[in-house]
C-alpha cells in the first residue's frame, strides 16, 4: 500500500513555525533599558520655555527663557552672558501668551551659523533667523531676519520649531487660536 502525506500550504507553515519554537530554546536578551534618575534642575534660567541642543559637537544646551532670552547651559552651568536677548523687542511686560517659545538649529549649524527662534509679542507670532558672532557662544540680535510672522491672535499657548530629521526642511508648529 503506498500512502503519501499531503498538507496544504496553510497547515505546513504553521508546522514548521511550531516546529521552529520548539527547535530554538535560546531565549532572547531582554532589552537593557536606560538608568533614569531625577536630579537638581540647573539653576538660572528664569521662565524657560524650551531647550535644545545645537547638534554642533559643543555639548552646550540652549534654554529660550519666555522673557525674551536664550540662556547656555554649558557643563551644567547656565553662562553669565545671554547667548540671545531680543527682550526688548518684545517689552517689559511679557507674560502668559507671549515671549519667546523656542529655538532651532539646522543641520550643519557650525557651517551654517545661524539658527531660528519662535516668539510672540502683542499677538502676533513670528519665527525669526539670526546669526552668531565671531564668539560661538553668543548670537548678533540685530541681525534678524523675519522669516514669518501670522496674527494678531487673541491668545497663543505655545509652538514648536524643528527640522525634519530626513528633509531637513524648517517645521513651524502653533498652537494659537483666536
Amino acid at each position: 500500500m503506498n500512502e503519501q502525506l499531503s498538507v496544504s500550504p496553510g497547515k505546513g507553515v504553521v508546522a514548521v513555525i511550531v516546529l521552529l519554537l520548539f527547535v530554538y530554546t535560546e531565549r532572547l536578551a531582554a532589552q537593557d533599558w536606560p538608568e533614569i534618575s531625577f536630579s537638581k534642575p540647573i539653576d538660572g534660567a528664569a521662565y524657560p520655555t524650551h531647550s535644545a541642543s545645537a547638534h554642533d559637537g559643543s555639548d552646550r544646551l540652549f534654554v529660550a527663557e519666555e522673557t525674551g532670552r536664550i540662556r547656555i547651559v554649558k557643563n551644567g552651568t547656565v553662562l553669565p552672558t545671554p547667548f540671545l536677548d531680543i527682550s526688548s523687542r518684545l517689552g517689559k511686560n511679557v507674560v502668559g501668551a507671549q515671549g519667546v517659545l523656542s529655538i532651532a538649529f539646522p543641520p550643519d549649524y557650525a557651517n551654517k551659523g545661524h539658527f531660528y527662534v519662535n516668539y510672540a509679542t502683542g499677538g502676533t507670532l513670528y519665527v525669526a533667523r539670526y546669526r552668531i558672532t565671531s564668539n560661538p557662544d553668543i548670537a548678533d540680535a540685530g541681525s534678524e531676519q523675519i522669516i514669518l510672522n501670522d496674527g494678531p491672535f487673541q491668545s497663543h499657548w505655545g509652538g514648536e520649531l524643528a527640522f525634519g530629521p530626513l528633509d531637513g526642511f524648517l517645521y513651524f508648529g502653533s498652537g494659537s487660536s483666536g
